[in-house]
Formats: C-alpha cells, structure tokens, sequence
C-alpha cells in the first residue's frame, strides 16, 4: 500500500506540471500607443515616435513610453515571461558613443496610462513629472544599443519585477518608458537610440510585448486525465487486496 501512495502522489505531481505546461501560451501584443516626453515635459497626443536621448547639441533630452491593452487576458492568469520588442529605423542609432544603455522603468502612482497619452505644453509640470519617473524607479529591464541595431529588430527581456506587475494588471491597460542612461550631455553632441522611429500608427507593429501566460485553471480534459490515473490506482489496489483474501 505504501508503494500505491507513492505512485499516486508521483502521478499527480506529473499531471500538474503537465497541465501548467500544456496550458501555456505565448502572444505578441501590439502597441495601442506610444511617444515620449521632453525634459520640458512636453509631448504631442499624435507623434508616436519613440526616440530616446538627446538628437543634437544642446537639444531637448528624450525619454520614451509604451502602453498594452492586456484587458483581454483573464486574471486567473500568470505571465511567466515576457519580452519587449522594439524595431530600429536604419539610423536609428546615432552616438558619438560606440554604444548607449536604455532601461526601462515603471510608471510609478498616482499616474496611469491615460495620464501619458496626453498632450503637454512645454513648461507642464505634469509632463516634467512624468518625464522625470522614466529616469528612475523600478527597473524592468536593459540593453545595450549600438550602430549594429540600425534596421534590425531588438528585443529586451523584462525581469521578475515586472513579470509581477503585468500579472497583477491582467484585465487593465499598462505603461511603462525607459531612458538612455549613460547620456553625457556636457559633451555637447549627439546620443539617440530609436530616432525617427514614429510612423503615425502606434499600433504598426514595431513595438511589441510578447508574453509567455499561465492559466490558473486546470482545464477539464486533463481532470478527466487525472480521474482516469485515479481509478486505474484504484482497481489495482482492489485486486491486491482480492488477491490477499485467496491466499488467506
């Protein structure tokens, strides 16, 4: 009987892990908007263009956002991994740095979504506000950019910090921008990643948030899997006890 237990507590285990596997899926989320705001806090609703840095001497200082609309995502749910998935134009890149950093950052209370989508004058302090919390805060992920990116489509994975934010946002909408941050802006020249990157259409495809998702609930196939482990079990034990009364 002990060896029954043992074989049932094993099959059980195996049937968990496989149900969490088989129920994972991966998707690719478009954009459903995306800009950046300037150290003057400005930004215009319809420029979805996501350069980040400075784009030439004495210029303004760029730092960038992304939303995903990730309401359709069940909350049972739990996002295992996730990649963000940004195009470079070609001269995209240009530093008089071989490379820059980007990293990305949370958008921290009592902002929302809404709040970044909207146009800023320069001078709104809103806008300086919101440009300053994608300089710092809860990092999310980085990558290192170079001349090597132009053209090409780059991907950065977020760590667990976020991976814990977006599932406890399954059913909302989510934003989150980044900064270069080794930008020298006393050297007076140029340091851009990501430069004329807006088409007009945040939701053409060159930002993307690909997700690994979990389901919570095991579904009913599998139960029937389990019921069936279950009885086959349950017949042997029926016959090793039957066969123990013959010998008796």
């Amino acid at each position: 009987m002990k060896n029954l237990r043992k074989k049932l507590a094993l099959a059980t285990a195996l049937f968990l892990a496989n149900s969490l596997i088989a129920n994972a899926i991966v998707i690719n989320i478009t954009s459903t908007d995306r800009g950046h705001h300037n150290n003057l806090g400005a930004h215009t609703a319809i420029d979805d263009n996501y350069s980040v840095g400075n784009a030439s001497a004495g210029s303004l200082v760029f730092r960038n956002w992304f939303v995903f609309d990730l309401s359709f995502i069940a909350p049972t749910s739990i996002i295992t991994s996730a990649t963000l998935i940004l195009d470079v134009p070609a001269g995209g890149f240009s530093s008089v740095d071989s490379t820059e950093t980007y990293t990305l950052y949370d958008l921290e209370a009592p902002f929302n979504p809404g709040d970044v989508v909207l146009s800023r004058a320069p001078g709104n302090v809103t806008g300086q506000t919101i440009f300053a919390n994608f300089g710092g805060g809860t990092v999310y992920g980085s990558r290192v950019y170079s001349n090597a990116d132009n053209g090409t489509t780059t991907t950065i994975t977020l760590n667990s910090d976020f991976l814990n934010f977006a599932t406890s946002k399954t059913g909302s909408v989510i934003a989150f921008g980044g900064a270069l941050t080794t930008l020298d802006l006393d050297n007076g020249t140029q340091e851009l990643t990501f430069g004329n990157s807006g088409t007009g259409n945040p939701q053409d495809g060159n930002s993307q948030l690909q997700l690994e998702i979990v389901d919570g609930i095991i579904p009913e196939p599998s139960t029937g899997i389990l019921s069936g482990v279950l009885v086959m079990f349950a017949m042997a034990a029926s016959r090793r006890r039957r066969s123990g009364n013959r010998q008796l």
